[in-house]
């Protein structure tokens, strides 16, 4: 019987939005938004990794909140693990790019180096900035307390496994994410030793049609970067997880239905400094795939609204 009594409606509101000299889009975004908002579709954004790269992520959630962009979840690995939680909490977005502006080296790094300690080391840099600057941003936070669905990745050290962290305490999980290896201190974790989710998984695509996103969005800053010269050991070992990250990323990045891929061929993971030219370039490139991704999500959404009144 509901079948019945839509398709007539949906020829009639059709020839009004024709008769009125509609847009199209605009017949799509009244039927998307009114009393079929049980069948919107579902919209994933998902953050890569990419170290330094990776603060362009915060021009595309920026984007998506401006231009009021759907989206019903948030998967993030390392750096994008980071933006995402910050944007997940709800987090006023003039205070992340405030926290990206302020980002440092400095701010993130305590090197544990000494002659006497060079052979027992786990990693040259300590994480303990890290937390505590997660901590001053996030506080006591878990995923549940979360404004937006936020899901992050890691590395089991010892294993090699995928650990997928969707609930519990958030700030261990970012934590983990985040902390590439070799540079940072692996992050114990239940009887496990994690590492960044960049290791196994750069662009997590896979997570998010597990999660039954009808479209995913994936935010692309990874890839590797012809180096000029040997600058530091960090350097070369950033470039040691971009190289892999972006050969195990090609199939992931298939899996998108719109890939965001903001021009970073200047910028090093290194370049923390140039967070204005990356925040703006994720801007950018989000602003360019802004009618590709609202047009998708329109016609997703009838799809699925089709679908219900078959059924019916």
């Amino acid at each position: 019987m509901r079948k019945c009594r839509t398709s007539p409606f949906f020829f009639v509101f059709l020839c009004v939005c024709y008769a009125h000299s509609y847009d199209i889009s605009d017949y799509l975004n009244i039927m998307a938004a009114s009393r079929w908002k049980t069948n919107r579709a579902k919209v994933a954004l998902v953050l890569s990794g990419g170290a330094a790269r990776g603060l362009a992520h915060v021009g595309v959630v920026k984007c998506f909140h401006e231009k009021t962009l759907p989206l019903n979840l948030v998967v993030g690995t390392s750096v994008g693990a980071l933006v995402g939680a910050f944007y997940a909490t709800g987090m006023d977005i003039s205070e992340i790019e405030k926290i990206g502006a302020d980002l440092n080296w400095n701010k993130l790094i305590e090197y544990k180096i000494t002659p006497s300690r060079i052979l027992n080391l786990t990693s040259i840099v300590s994480n303990e900035k890290m937390g505590e600057l997660l901590t001053n941003y996030i506080g006591d936070k878990s995923f549940s307390d979360l404004k937006i669905p936020f899901i992050c990745v890691a590395c089991d050290l010892r294993t090699g496994e995928k650990i997928i962290f969707k609930e519990g305490k958030l700030i261990p999980a970012v934590r983990a994410s985040s902390s590439i290896p070799g540079i940072f201190e692996p992050v114990p974790y239940k009887h496990r030793l994690l590492v960044d989710g960049g290791v196994v998984d750069n662009v997590p695509t896979d997570i998010a049609a597990e999660e039954g996103a009808d479209i995913i969005i994936a935010s692309w800053t990874g890839g590797s970067r012809v180096m000029d010269k040997t600058e530091n050991i960090i350097a070369v070992l950033t470039q040691v997880i971009s190289i892999s990250g972006t050969l195990i990323s090609l199939q992931d990045l298939k899996k998108a239905d719109v890939v965001i891929e903001p021009d970073l061929r200047d910028v090093s993971p290194l370049d923390l400094d140039k967070f204005q030219e990356l925040s703006a370039a994720g801007y950018r490139a989000c602003s360019d795939k802004s009618g590709q991704i609202l047009h998708l999500f329109l016609m997703k959404t009838l799809e699925k609204v089709k679908k219900e009144g078959e059924s019916h």
